[in-house]
């Protein structure tokens, strides 16, 4: 069901708005050349017997103030961090990248340490307790191609 919802969320997306967004938000926090090209992938929840676990202070250990994502199926914030992920790594920068437990394939959360910056998804699992800037995904998706009533939870 959550990977249905993802799928039908992708679809839906304005790839120019997440595109301009994008770029605009990684000129602004992305400058200079990083030391070490590097890419590091990791989990920072996971499925347990116990249910989902999540270490999102492990977050405030790179940055005071993440940039929050509130993406309850994680698609739009799969294709902003997989373009700030790129631009990083093409400035040479380290990045922490870490994978959604439910669909490993996509980007969950993002860190470049060099530069105390991340930009995190925030959704039914996973809540970080900050005043920190949160960007809502329904900016990026045309309603038009999102039916609604047919997400399911």
């Amino acid at each position: 069901m959550l990977k249905d919802n993802f799928l039908r969320e992708q679809r839906a997306i304005n790839e120019t708005k997440i595109k301009d967004y994008t770029l605009k938000l990684c000129k602004k926090h992305i400058k200079g050349k990083g030391a070490k090209r590097e890419e590091k992938v990791r989990f920072l929840s996971a499925i347990t017997p116990k249910g989902v676990v999540s270490f999102e202070e492990t977050i405030f250990k790179y940055t005071n103030t993440p940039i929050i994502i509130k993406d309850i199926y994680g698609a739009v914030s799969n294709e902003i961090l997989k373009e700030i992920r790129l631009f990083a790594l093409n400035k040479g920068f380290r990045v922490l990248c870490f994978k959604n437990p439910f669909l490993p394939q996509y980007l969950e959360h993002i860190v470049i340490p060099e530069l105390n910056f991340a930009v995190v998804t925030e959704n039914n699992f996973i809540h970080f307790n900050t005043d920190a800037r949160r960007v809502h995904l329904e900016r990026f998706i045309d309603k038009e191609k999102l039916n609604i009533k047919r997400l399911k939870y």
